[in-house]
C-alpha cells in the first residue's frame, strides 16, 4: 500500500539568506519534532541536508524533482493536512509561492515496491548470490577510517589495501583484524609519527588529498570527533544514535553519503550500501533509470527482503559488495 505524502514546494525569498532559514529551522526544530515523526527538508540546488532535516526517514526524492526548480525546497511528510498547513504558515517569513501537492490528488505514486522487485529480479538473474563477497573485518575503528578516506577516488586494491596493512604492520603488530585497539590510539599513532604529514609520507606513503586536505588530516578529524563524542570501540560506534554519527561525519569536509554510508559498513553495519558509481549503475541496469542516494538504501533493503526468501545469508552490504565486485571490473 502506497503512503500518502503532503508535498510543498518553497521558493526562498531573494531577501533571506539560506542561513537565515537553517537558524530558524534550528530554533523551531523541537516543535516540528513534535508536530510528526517524519520530515525532511532538502535544498535541491546543493542536494545538502538542512538542518531542519533531522530524522533518518529516508524518501525517495528523486521523483518528485520533476515537479521543482533548482532553487526550490521540498518538504515532505505524513502529518495530517490540518497540521501540515500550521507547520507551513512559520515558513512564510522566509519563503512565499507555498503549493500543497497531494501525491493522491496529482497521481504521482511512489513505486519503490515495484523498482525493488526488478532489482531483486536482476540480482538473482546476473549475480552469484552464493559466492562470498571481498570485506575487511576490522577489529578497531581506525583501520576503518582509513580504508574509507584512503578508498576515495583512488584504485582499492592497488593503493587502498596496501596502505592500510603499511598502517598495521607499523602500529598494531601486523594485524589490522586485531581488537583492543582505540580511537585514542590511533590518534596518538599520527602524532608519534609527527603529525598528519609525516604520518602520510612515513608511515601510510600516501600523499592524496581529498577536499582539499591531505587525506591524513581527515582521517584525523573524523577520529577526534567521534572520540570527542565518547566513540573509541566498534561498540561504541554500533551503539551509538546512527544519526548522530552521521551527522558528525557529515560535518567533516569530503565525507559525502557514500563514505558515511561506507564507513557504517566497514564498522560492522550490514543494513548499508554505498551510493557509489557500481550501485547507480546497477541500478540504471534493473530498473531503467537512475535514483537518488536515498533510494538507493531503499531499495536495496527493499531487494534483500526478497532476495531473502531464497538466500537467507544476503543482507545489505554483502549485496553492494557483490554489486561492487562486478562492475569494478568492467
Amino acid at each position: 500500500m502506497n503512503k500518502k505524502y503532503y508535498l510543498a514546494t518553497y521558493h526562498l525569498s531573494k531577501s533571506k539568506d539560506i542561513s537565515d532559514f537553517k537558524k530558524y529551522a534550528n530554533d523551531k526544530k523541537q516543535q516540528i519534532n513534535d508536530a510528526t515523526s517524519d520530515l525532511c527538508v532538502y535544498h535541491l540546488s546543493s542536494n545538502v541536508h538542512l538542518i531542519m532535516s533531522m530524522l533518518q526517514k529516508e524518501y525517495i526524492i528523486s521523483k518528485y524533482k520533476r515537479l521543482l526548480n533548482q532553487t526550490d525546497t521540498l518538504l515532505v511528510t505524513e502529518v495530517k493536512r490540518e497540521e501540515f498547513v500550521n507547520l507551513s504558515k512559520g515558513l512564510k517569513e522566509f519563503f512565499f509561492n507555498i503549493d500543497m501537492i497531494d501525491d493522491e490528488d496529482e497521481g504521482i505514486k511512489v513505486d519503490e515496491d515495484n523498482n525493488a522487485s526488478k532489482l531483486a529480479t536482476w540480482c538473482l538473474a546476473n549475480l552469484d548470490l552464493t559466492a562470498p563477497h571481498y570485506a575487511l573485518a576490522y577489529g578497531s575503528l581506525g583501520p576503518c577510517i582509513l580504508d574509507c578516506i584512503y578508498s576515495l577516488r583512488t584504485k582499492y586494491f592497488p593503493v587502498t589495501v596496501p596502505l592500510v596493512k603499511r598502517y598495521g604492520d607499523k602500529f598494531m603488530n601486523g594485524d589490522v583484524h586485531a581488537k583492543g585497539y582505540t580511537l585514542s590510539d590511533f590518534i596518538n599513532h599520527i602524532e608519534l609519527s609527527g603529525g598528519v604529514v609525516l604520518f602520510s609520507e612515513d608511515v601510510l606513503k600516501n600523499k592524496q588529498v581529498l577536499s582539499g586536505r591531505i587525506k591524513a588530516d581527515v582521517c584525523l578529524d573524523i577520529a577526534k570527533k567521534l572520540v570527542k563524542s565518547g566513540i573509541e570501540t566498534k561498540e561504541d560506534f554500533a551503539n551509538a544514535d546512527k544519526y548522530k554519527m552521521e551527522q558528525l561525519m557529515r560535518s567533516v569536509k569530503g565525507m559525502g553519503d557514500a563514505a558515511i554510508n561506507y564507513m557504517f559498513m566497514l564498522a560492522g553495519d550490514p543494513n548499508r550500501c554505498k551510493p557509489d558509481v557500481h550501485i547507480h549503475h546497477c541500478i540504471r541496469d534493473a530498473i531503467g533509470y537512475d535514483v537518488s542516494n536515498e533510494e538507493c538504501q531503499l531499495l536495496f533493503t527493499k531487494a534483500v527482503k526478497i532476495i531473502n526468501t531464497q538466500y537467507p545469508n544476503v543482507t545489505v552490504a554483502s549485496l553492494d559488495g557483490l554489486v561492487w565486485n562486478k562492475y569494478r571490473v568492467k
